[in-house]
Protein backbone atom coordinates (compact mmCIF):
# COMPACT_ATOMS: atom_id res chain seq x y z
CA UNK A 1 0.00 0.00 0.00
CA UNK A 2 1.21 3.39 -0.95
CA UNK A 3 1.60 5.44 2.25
CA UNK A 4 0.92 9.39 2.35
CA UNK A 5 1.89 11.68 5.67
CA UNK A 6 0.49 15.61 5.86
CA UNK A 7 1.14 17.78 8.87
CA UNK A 8 -0.45 20.40 9.22
CA UNK A 9 0.57 23.17 12.03
CA UNK A 10 -1.63 25.91 13.02
CA UNK A 11 0.81 28.37 14.24
CA UNK A 12 0.18 29.81 17.61
CA UNK A 13 -2.40 28.19 18.80
CA UNK A 14 -2.10 26.78 22.18
CA UNK A 15 -3.33 25.13 24.92
CA UNK A 16 -2.67 25.76 28.17
CA UNK A 17 0.69 27.08 29.77
CA UNK A 18 3.43 24.38 30.51
CA UNK A 19 3.48 23.12 33.93
CA UNK A 20 7.57 24.95 34.03
CA UNK A 21 5.91 28.34 32.99
CA UNK A 22 6.47 29.98 36.43
CA UNK A 23 10.17 29.13 36.44
CA UNK A 24 10.75 29.70 32.79
CA UNK A 25 8.71 32.24 31.35
CA UNK A 26 6.80 33.85 33.72
CA UNK A 27 4.99 36.05 31.83
CA UNK A 28 3.16 33.86 30.56
CA UNK A 29 1.69 32.49 33.75
CA UNK A 30 -2.66 31.94 32.74
CA UNK A 31 -1.99 31.61 29.16
CA UNK A 32 -3.85 29.92 26.95
CA UNK A 33 -4.66 30.44 23.41
CA UNK A 34 -7.82 28.27 23.19
CA UNK A 35 -9.61 29.65 25.77
CA UNK A 36 -8.65 33.02 25.22
CA UNK A 37 -10.35 32.88 21.78
CA UNK A 38 -13.68 31.48 23.14
CA UNK A 39 -14.17 33.85 26.18
CA UNK A 40 -13.21 36.66 23.36
CA UNK A 41 -16.05 35.52 20.86
CA UNK A 42 -18.00 33.31 22.40
CA UNK A 43 -18.41 30.60 19.82
CA UNK A 44 -15.94 29.42 17.39
CA UNK A 45 -16.64 28.02 13.75
CA UNK A 46 -14.82 25.40 13.64
CA UNK A 47 -17.04 22.19 13.42
CA UNK A 48 -13.97 20.11 11.91
CA UNK A 49 -11.78 20.40 14.41
CA UNK A 50 -14.32 19.88 17.31
CA UNK A 51 -15.34 16.75 15.45
CA UNK A 52 -11.79 15.16 15.45
CA UNK A 53 -11.60 15.62 19.15
CA UNK A 54 -10.31 19.25 20.09
CA UNK A 55 -12.95 19.21 22.50
CA UNK A 56 -11.66 16.16 24.29
CA UNK A 57 -7.97 17.63 24.37
CA UNK A 58 -9.10 21.07 26.26
CA UNK A 59 -12.54 20.44 27.63
CA UNK A 60 -11.53 23.71 30.14
CA UNK A 61 -11.13 25.81 26.92
CA UNK A 62 -15.47 26.10 27.47
CA UNK A 63 -16.01 24.62 24.16
CA UNK A 64 -19.51 22.54 23.44
CA UNK A 65 -19.55 19.32 25.20
CA UNK A 66 -17.14 16.78 22.98
CA UNK A 67 -18.81 13.93 21.70
CA UNK A 68 -17.07 10.48 20.41
CA UNK A 69 -13.79 11.92 18.94
CA UNK A 70 -13.33 10.79 15.10
CA UNK A 71 -9.52 11.26 16.22
CA UNK A 72 -6.66 10.03 18.11
CA UNK A 73 -5.73 13.05 20.47
CA UNK A 74 -3.49 14.29 22.80
CA UNK A 75 -1.62 17.35 24.07
CA UNK A 76 2.58 18.03 23.50
CA UNK A 77 4.85 19.58 25.33
CA UNK A 78 7.80 21.87 24.13
CA UNK A 79 11.08 20.67 24.76
CA UNK A 80 12.93 23.63 23.21
CA UNK A 81 13.28 26.43 25.62
CA UNK A 82 10.87 29.06 25.20
CA UNK A 83 8.21 29.30 22.91
CA UNK A 84 9.51 29.93 19.26
CA UNK A 85 8.57 29.33 15.91
CA UNK A 86 11.68 28.28 14.22
CA UNK A 87 12.73 26.19 17.43
CA UNK A 88 9.26 24.61 17.59
CA UNK A 89 8.80 23.55 13.87
CA UNK A 90 12.47 22.45 13.65
CA UNK A 91 10.96 20.22 16.90
CA UNK A 92 8.32 19.19 15.12
CA UNK A 93 10.58 17.48 12.43
CA UNK A 94 12.68 15.77 14.81
CA UNK A 95 15.57 17.99 15.56
CA UNK A 96 16.61 17.41 19.66
CA UNK A 97 16.54 21.23 20.41
CA UNK A 98 19.72 22.58 22.08
CA UNK A 99 20.28 25.42 24.69
CA UNK A 100 20.74 28.37 23.09
CA UNK A 101 22.78 31.64 24.79
CA UNK A 102 20.81 34.81 25.04
CA UNK A 103 23.07 37.70 23.93
CA UNK A 104 22.50 41.36 22.84
CA UNK A 105 24.47 41.85 19.68
CA UNK A 106 26.12 44.28 20.91
CA UNK A 107 28.33 41.16 23.34
CA UNK A 108 29.30 39.42 19.70
CA UNK A 109 29.82 42.77 17.48
CA UNK A 110 33.70 42.45 18.37
CA UNK A 111 34.24 38.62 17.42
CA UNK A 112 31.46 38.70 14.39
CA UNK A 113 33.33 41.85 12.87
CA UNK A 114 36.53 40.30 13.19
CA UNK A 115 35.09 37.35 11.27
CA UNK A 116 33.68 39.23 8.52
CA UNK A 117 36.75 41.00 8.19
CA UNK A 118 39.02 37.62 8.45
CA UNK A 119 36.68 36.70 5.16
CA UNK A 120 37.65 39.81 3.15
CA UNK A 121 34.69 41.79 4.01
CA UNK A 122 34.66 45.75 4.72
CA UNK A 123 32.60 46.32 7.86
CA UNK A 124 31.85 49.56 9.76
CA UNK A 125 29.76 51.11 12.65
CA UNK A 126 26.27 50.88 11.06
CA UNK A 127 24.81 54.29 13.34
CA UNK A 128 26.00 56.31 15.95
CA UNK A 129 25.98 54.71 19.85
CA UNK A 130 24.45 51.44 18.35
CA UNK A 131 26.53 47.96 17.99
CA UNK A 132 24.96 47.14 14.76
CA UNK A 133 27.51 46.34 11.77
CA UNK A 134 26.77 48.06 8.11
CA UNK A 135 28.89 45.02 6.08
CA UNK A 136 30.13 46.25 2.96
CA UNK A 137 28.19 49.12 2.75
CA UNK A 138 24.50 47.39 1.92
CA UNK A 139 24.11 44.86 4.24
CA UNK A 140 23.00 45.62 8.22
CA UNK A 141 24.02 42.75 11.29
CA UNK A 142 22.47 43.89 14.40
CA UNK A 143 19.82 42.92 16.93
CA UNK A 144 16.09 41.13 15.99
CA UNK A 145 13.10 43.90 17.41
CA UNK A 146 10.46 41.54 16.88
CA UNK A 147 11.39 39.21 19.71
CA UNK A 148 12.70 39.21 23.07
CA UNK A 149 15.71 41.03 23.49
CA UNK A 150 18.99 38.43 22.88
CA UNK A 151 17.18 35.49 21.10
CA UNK A 152 17.90 36.21 17.07
CA UNK A 153 19.98 38.70 14.89
CA UNK A 154 18.95 39.68 11.75
CA UNK A 155 21.33 40.62 8.69
CA UNK A 156 18.99 42.67 6.40
CA UNK A 157 20.28 43.76 2.50
CA UNK A 158 18.79 45.56 -0.47
CA UNK A 159 17.94 43.15 -2.54
CA UNK A 160 17.68 45.50 -6.01
CA UNK A 161 21.81 45.76 -4.77
CA UNK A 162 22.64 43.25 -3.54
CA UNK A 163 21.68 39.01 -4.22
CA UNK A 164 20.57 37.02 -1.75
CA UNK A 165 23.70 34.43 -2.01
CA UNK A 166 25.77 37.30 -0.71
CA UNK A 167 23.46 38.26 2.14
CA UNK A 168 22.96 34.44 3.22
CA UNK A 169 27.09 34.77 3.10
CA UNK A 170 27.36 37.31 5.32
CA UNK A 171 25.02 35.36 7.76
CA UNK A 172 26.72 31.94 7.61
CA UNK A 173 29.43 33.74 9.24
CA UNK A 174 27.74 35.37 11.76
CA UNK A 175 26.09 32.16 12.50
CA UNK A 176 29.50 30.52 12.98
CA UNK A 177 30.51 32.96 15.75
CA UNK A 178 26.93 33.17 17.34
CA UNK A 179 25.34 30.97 19.66
CA UNK A 180 22.09 32.08 19.86
CA UNK A 181 18.64 30.84 18.59
CA UNK A 182 18.64 32.25 15.13
CA UNK A 183 20.36 33.91 12.80
CA UNK A 184 17.66 35.15 9.92
CA UNK A 185 19.39 35.98 6.53
CA UNK A 186 16.44 38.90 4.78
CA UNK A 187 16.64 40.80 1.35
CA UNK A 188 14.09 42.64 0.25
CA UNK A 189 12.91 44.73 -3.41
CA UNK A 190 12.38 48.57 -3.16
CA UNK A 191 14.08 49.60 -0.51
CA UNK A 192 17.78 50.50 -0.45
CA UNK A 193 21.21 51.00 2.40
CA UNK A 194 19.70 54.66 3.40
CA UNK A 195 16.36 52.69 3.96
CA UNK A 196 17.29 50.36 6.24
CA UNK A 197 19.63 52.89 7.98
CA UNK A 198 16.73 55.06 8.63
CA UNK A 199 14.65 52.25 10.59
CA UNK A 200 17.53 51.50 12.36
CA UNK A 201 17.12 51.99 16.62
CA UNK A 202 19.10 51.50 19.16
CA UNK A 203 16.45 50.42 22.14
CA UNK A 204 16.71 51.01 26.16
CA UNK A 205 17.46 47.43 26.06
CA UNK A 206 20.75 48.07 24.84
CA UNK A 207 19.57 46.46 21.13
CA UNK A 208 20.45 47.97 17.94
CA UNK A 209 18.52 46.89 14.81
CA UNK A 210 16.26 47.49 11.95
CA UNK A 211 12.37 48.03 13.23
CA UNK A 212 11.50 45.62 9.87
CA UNK A 213 7.67 46.04 9.79
CA UNK A 214 8.33 49.14 9.28
CA UNK A 215 10.51 49.04 6.62
CA UNK A 216 7.62 46.78 4.76
CA UNK A 217 10.21 44.38 3.53
CA UNK A 218 7.69 41.51 3.85
CA UNK A 219 5.87 41.05 0.57
CA UNK A 220 5.98 38.28 -2.19
CA UNK A 221 9.07 39.16 -3.40
CA UNK A 222 11.23 39.25 0.12
CA UNK A 223 13.77 36.54 0.25
CA UNK A 224 14.60 34.82 3.99
CA UNK A 225 16.45 32.10 5.26
CA UNK A 226 16.45 31.38 8.89
CA UNK A 227 19.85 29.42 10.34
CA UNK A 228 19.35 28.14 13.58
CA UNK A 229 21.80 26.37 16.39
CA UNK A 230 22.27 23.13 16.34
CA UNK A 231 19.97 22.06 13.16
CA UNK A 232 21.29 19.36 11.48
CA UNK A 233 18.47 18.92 8.57
CA UNK A 234 19.99 15.46 7.86
CA UNK A 235 18.30 13.84 10.88
CA UNK A 236 15.03 15.38 10.45
CA UNK A 237 12.08 14.17 9.02
CA UNK A 238 11.70 15.49 5.41
CA UNK A 239 15.86 14.48 4.84
CA UNK A 240 15.00 11.48 5.57
CA UNK A 241 11.41 11.32 3.94
CA UNK A 242 13.26 12.44 0.93
CA UNK A 243 16.46 10.41 1.38
CA UNK A 244 13.84 7.30 0.68
CA UNK A 245 12.80 8.54 -2.65
CA UNK A 246 9.47 9.36 -1.53
CA UNK A 247 8.68 13.02 -2.79
CA UNK A 248 8.38 16.05 -0.13
CA UNK A 249 6.46 19.50 0.14
CA UNK A 250 7.11 22.35 2.24
CA UNK A 251 4.27 24.85 2.50
CA UNK A 252 3.84 27.74 4.33
CA UNK A 253 6.01 29.15 7.17
CA UNK A 254 7.26 25.45 7.36
CA UNK A 255 9.33 26.01 3.82
CA UNK A 256 10.76 29.42 5.79
CA UNK A 257 12.28 27.64 8.79
CA UNK A 258 12.83 23.89 8.56
CA UNK A 259 15.68 22.81 5.93
CA UNK A 260 15.20 20.16 3.12
CA UNK A 261 17.60 20.87 -0.30
CA UNK A 262 15.87 17.51 -1.65
CA UNK A 263 12.38 18.75 -1.30
CA UNK A 264 10.18 18.61 -4.07
CA UNK A 265 7.84 21.92 -3.97
CA UNK A 266 8.32 24.60 -1.24
CA UNK A 267 6.21 27.62 -1.43
CA UNK A 268 6.33 30.22 1.73
CA UNK A 269 2.98 31.06 1.26
CA UNK A 270 1.39 32.70 3.89
CA UNK A 271 -2.67 33.30 3.10
CA UNK A 272 -4.50 30.55 5.05
CA UNK A 273 -6.69 29.15 2.05
CA UNK A 274 -3.67 28.77 -0.40
CA UNK A 275 -1.61 26.80 2.21
CA UNK A 276 -4.91 24.53 2.49
CA UNK A 277 -5.13 24.78 -1.04
CA UNK A 278 -1.68 23.70 -1.99
CA UNK A 279 -1.64 21.26 0.10
CA UNK A 280 -4.74 19.66 -1.69
CA UNK A 281 -3.03 19.75 -4.74
CA UNK A 282 0.74 18.54 -4.00
CA UNK A 283 -2.11 15.64 -2.18
CA UNK A 284 -3.16 14.80 -5.36
CA UNK A 285 0.33 14.87 -7.14
CA UNK A 286 1.44 12.43 -4.30
CA UNK A 287 -0.49 9.05 -5.45
CA UNK A 288 2.72 6.88 -5.00
CA UNK A 289 3.16 8.10 -1.32
CA UNK A 290 5.09 10.96 0.12
CA UNK A 291 4.90 13.14 2.85
CA UNK A 292 3.25 16.87 3.02
CA UNK A 293 4.80 19.43 5.44
CA UNK A 294 2.65 22.95 6.01
CA UNK A 295 1.80 25.53 8.38
CA UNK A 296 -1.02 28.13 8.83
CA UNK A 297 0.75 30.97 10.01
CA UNK A 298 -2.09 33.80 9.79
CA UNK A 299 -3.38 32.27 13.08
CA UNK A 300 -0.03 33.77 14.85
CA UNK A 301 0.23 36.61 13.24
CA UNK A 302 -3.05 37.09 14.67
CA UNK A 303 -1.92 36.16 17.88
CA UNK A 304 0.84 39.14 17.42
CA UNK A 305 -1.74 41.92 16.49
CA UNK A 306 -3.62 40.54 19.85
CA UNK A 307 -6.70 40.60 18.04
CA UNK A 308 -8.63 37.47 19.45
CA UNK A 309 -12.00 38.15 16.61
CA UNK A 310 -9.15 37.65 13.53
CA UNK A 311 -7.54 35.13 15.08
CA UNK A 312 -10.99 33.26 15.33
CA UNK A 313 -11.73 34.24 11.53
CA UNK A 314 -8.19 33.01 10.54
CA UNK A 315 -9.31 29.08 12.72
CA UNK A 316 -12.40 28.96 10.99
CA UNK A 317 -10.67 29.32 7.28
CA UNK A 318 -8.59 26.93 8.29
CA UNK A 319 -11.18 24.64 9.67
CA UNK A 320 -12.84 24.46 6.52
CA UNK A 321 -9.97 23.93 4.75
CA UNK A 322 -9.25 20.66 6.88
CA UNK A 323 -12.67 19.53 6.22
CA UNK A 324 -11.52 19.61 1.99
CA UNK A 325 -8.46 17.72 3.28
CA UNK A 326 -10.22 15.08 4.97
CA UNK A 327 -12.41 14.47 1.84
CA UNK A 328 -10.17 13.14 -0.30
CA UNK A 329 -7.88 11.00 2.60
CA UNK A 330 -7.37 7.38 1.40
CA UNK A 331 -6.25 4.49 2.84
CA UNK A 332 -2.93 4.88 3.92
CA UNK A 333 -2.95 8.66 4.63
CA UNK A 334 -1.99 9.98 7.76
CA UNK A 335 -2.88 13.72 8.67
CA UNK A 336 -1.09 14.74 12.03
CA UNK A 337 -2.20 18.41 12.95
CA UNK A 338 -1.19 20.06 15.88
CA UNK A 339 0.42 23.73 16.96
CA UNK A 340 3.93 24.91 17.67
CA UNK A 341 3.76 27.07 20.31
CA UNK A 342 0.87 29.55 22.04
CA UNK A 343 0.03 32.55 21.28
CA UNK A 344 -2.74 33.90 23.44
CA UNK A 345 -4.04 37.83 22.37
CA UNK A 346 -5.53 38.57 25.72
CA UNK A 347 -2.20 37.32 28.16
CA UNK A 348 -1.58 41.19 28.12
CA UNK A 349 1.58 40.72 25.23
CA UNK A 350 2.52 40.79 22.00
CA UNK A 351 4.92 38.11 21.89
CA UNK A 352 4.22 33.92 21.76
CA UNK A 353 3.05 32.27 24.90
CA UNK A 354 4.73 28.66 26.19
CA UNK A 355 1.65 26.00 25.91
CA UNK A 356 1.23 23.09 25.35
CA UNK A 357 -0.14 22.28 22.26
CA UNK A 358 -3.08 20.20 20.73
CA UNK A 359 -2.59 16.98 19.06
CA UNK A 360 -5.08 15.44 16.74
CA UNK A 361 -4.52 12.37 14.13
CA UNK A 362 -6.44 10.77 11.67
CA UNK A 363 -6.76 8.99 8.22
CA UNK A 364 -9.22 5.83 7.03
CA UNK A 365 -7.00 3.64 9.05
CA UNK A 366 -6.19 5.59 12.64
CA UNK A 367 -8.58 4.57 15.44
CA UNK A 368 -9.63 7.27 17.72
CA UNK A 369 -7.71 6.98 20.89
CA UNK A 370 -6.24 8.71 23.78
CA UNK A 371 -2.58 9.65 22.80
CA UNK A 372 -1.81 11.22 26.66
CA UNK A 373 0.50 14.12 26.96
CA UNK A 374 3.95 13.56 24.79
CA UNK A 375 6.88 14.71 26.15
CA UNK A 376 8.18 16.34 22.71
CA UNK A 377 6.49 17.77 19.96
CA UNK A 378 9.46 15.71 17.69
CA UNK A 379 7.28 12.95 18.42
CA UNK A 380 5.15 13.64 15.18
CA UNK A 381 8.36 13.40 13.19
CA UNK A 382 9.26 10.08 14.41
CA UNK A 383 5.66 8.77 13.32
CA UNK A 384 5.90 10.14 10.23
CA UNK A 385 8.98 8.43 9.50
CA UNK A 386 7.87 5.06 11.01
CA UNK A 387 4.86 5.53 8.98
CA UNK A 388 6.99 6.26 5.84
CA UNK A 389 9.18 3.71 6.10
CA UNK A 390 12.37 6.06 6.54
CA UNK A 391 14.95 5.76 9.42
CA UNK A 392 13.93 7.72 13.04
CA UNK A 393 14.85 11.23 13.51
CA UNK A 394 17.52 11.92 15.61
CA UNK A 395 14.92 12.71 18.42
CA UNK A 396 11.04 11.69 19.37
CA UNK A 397 9.12 8.61 20.13
CA UNK A 398 6.79 7.33 17.59
CA UNK A 399 3.52 6.92 18.29
CA UNK A 400 1.97 5.26 15.26
CA UNK A 401 1.33 1.40 17.29
CA UNK A 402 -1.01 3.25 19.51
CA UNK A 403 -2.97 4.51 15.91
CA UNK A 404 -4.00 0.98 14.08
Amino acid sequence: MRKRAIVLVLDGFGVGAMADVAQVQPRDQGAHTLASLVRAQGHLEIPTLLRLGLGRIAPEAGLPPAGTPEAAWGRCNLAHHGADTYAGHNEIQGNRPRRPVIALFREVADAVRDRLVQAGHRVETAIPGGSALLVDGQILVGDNLETDPGRIYNVTGPLDAVPFDRILRVGRLVREVARVSRVIALGGVRITVDDILAHTRNTPAGQTGVVTPELHIYNEHYRVRHLGYGIDPAVQAPSLVAATGLPVAMIGKMADVVECPAARWRDPVVDTDLVLQQVLEQLDQMQGGGYIAATVQETDLSGHEEDPAKYAAILARADRGIARLLERLQPGDLLIILADHGNDPLIGHSLHTREQVPLLVTGPDVRPVDLGVRTTMADVAATVCDHLGAPAPEFGTSFLGLLH
